[in-house]
């Protein structure tokens, strides 16, 4: 019997999607051929056994756990994504016996049977991978990126949550790519992938990675990077469907597009008490993208503390200006000393412990989009409890595109 590889990179957070993305896979084999289904996870992560109550045959699920250390030193600079993105780069090493494999992302779906990715032709490639559909994609863009991974063009970028791997040529820059992951690239992984296999990357169909945001950016005649048919035969046949930014996540966002696409693939997957875990992680995220809650929360407090001496710190200033007067905010706050002792219209910037003892009754509000959470342990760390901040989440034009209500995107044109 045939067989395939899949792999997958997780964390035990994100151990529920990726069932769903398995689940997917197997649902859509219309051919009799094995899956082996390999997900890489740090050391000492609890290994699940969701599958165990399927109805499918012919496939395996392995755990392959990788040294916490591997990767320990770098920056994330994509705040929602974690650091289990980067053992994609040590994939040909891991399947040293393997000529070829898939990558998925935990964040897709499966629509059509995967056989035909596999079976595309990658002899003479690295990779093969599609090229994303961006909303600010142009050619200014395209030369930023040849700019910062330093390569002729960037006008081939894909993006790296489906790869078609060619493991036999892999191998042979397998070293390349984990130097170039020490550079703390702005895409992460996903430009060492684009650097290192420059000029050796096959442009695959978007049928085979179409972002679930792509209708709504058709329906507004936004740039593509394929052509008018291309698209139109992923969206009519799409292969694999990726829920591929922070905002277009069903179980972050409940009026994401495909929606429900999703969470009936979920529901079937996954044990009751699982999809009840995830059900209650989409509200607990409605509520922090939420503006209405957290202007109430503004609104009840005595005070507020700007967490954040930024461009987006300054936006949430003048909104609550705007709301509810210049008295309502007592200062600014940030963890950069150089920042500290600077002055924004009469309000101070100081360091948080300057300021804790002033809190009783009022409220900090989290504005750093990068670094919320590290700023959150922080806060705890100091005893400060939960109900004492908030966090502003800016909605980017990349929020509205992911709405199911098209009406929405106006606020983007």
């Amino acid at each position: 019997m045939k067989e395939i590889t899949i792999v997958y990179a997780s964390d035990e957070n994100f151990l529920l999607q990726t069932y769903v993305s398995i689940y997917s896979v197997l649902k859509e084999r219309e051919t009799q051929y094995y899956i082996n289904f390999v997900v890489l996870v740090p050391s000492g992560t609890r290994q699940q056994n969701y599958h165990a109550k399927w109805s499918f045959d012919n496939f395996s699920i392995a755990f392959e756990e990788i040294n916490n250390n591997m990767f320990g030193d770098l920056e994330m600079k994509i705040a929602h994504i974690t650091k289990p993105t980067y053992y994609r780069l040590l994939i040909p090493e891991i399947l040293e016996k393997l000529d070829k494999c898939i990558y998925l992302d935990g964040d897709t779906v499966c629509c059509s049977d995967i056989l035909e990715l596999y079976e595309e032709q990658v002899d003479d490639y690295y990779i093969g991978g599609c090229m994303g559909e961006l909303l600010n994609w142009n050619v200014d863009f395209a030369n930023d990126i040849a700019a910062r991974l330093d390569v002729p063009s960037g006008e081939g970028y894909i993006n790296a949550g489906v790869l078609l791997m060619n493991l036999n040529k892999l191998r042979e820059i397998s070293r390349q790519l984990k130097s170039e992951s020490h550079n703390n690239y702005q895409s992460q992984d996903q430009d060492v992938i684009n650097k290192c296999c420059y000029g050796k990357i096959k442009i695959l169909h978007p049928k085979y990675n179409l972002y679930s945001w792509t209708e709504n950016m058709f329906k507004k005649n936004m740039v593509f990077r394929y052509s008018r048919r291309n698209m139109e035969e992923a969206m009519n046949n799409p292969y694999i469907i990726h829920y591929a930014n922070e905002y277009t996540k069903p179980w972050r966002n409940n009026k994401c597009i495909l929606y429900d696409l999703w969470w009936e693939l979920a529901e079937q997957a996954l044990p009751c008490e699982a999809v009840f875990e995830l059900r209650q992680l989409t509200l607990n995220n409605m509520n922090e993208y939420s503006d209405d809650i957290l202007f109430d929360k503004v609104k009840s407090a005595k005070k507020i503390v700007i967490f954040g001496f930024s461009k987006v710190g300054f936006e949430f200033e003048e909104m609550v200006i705007e709301k509810f007067g210049k008295e309502k905010i007592l200062c600014f706050c940030d963890n950069d000393e150089n920042k500290i002792g600077k002055i924004k219209d009469g309000l101070n910037v100081y360091p948080i412990n300057a300021v804790r003892k002033d809190l009783v009754d009022n409220l900090i509000v989290i504005t750093s989009q990068r670094y919320g959470k590290e700023i959150k342990r922080q806060l705890f760390e100091m005893g400060i409890k939960g109900e004492q901040f908030a966090e502003y989440r800016k909605k980017r034009d990349s929020y509205y595109i992911s709405l199911r209500e098209v009406d929405e995107i106006h606020k983007i044109i």
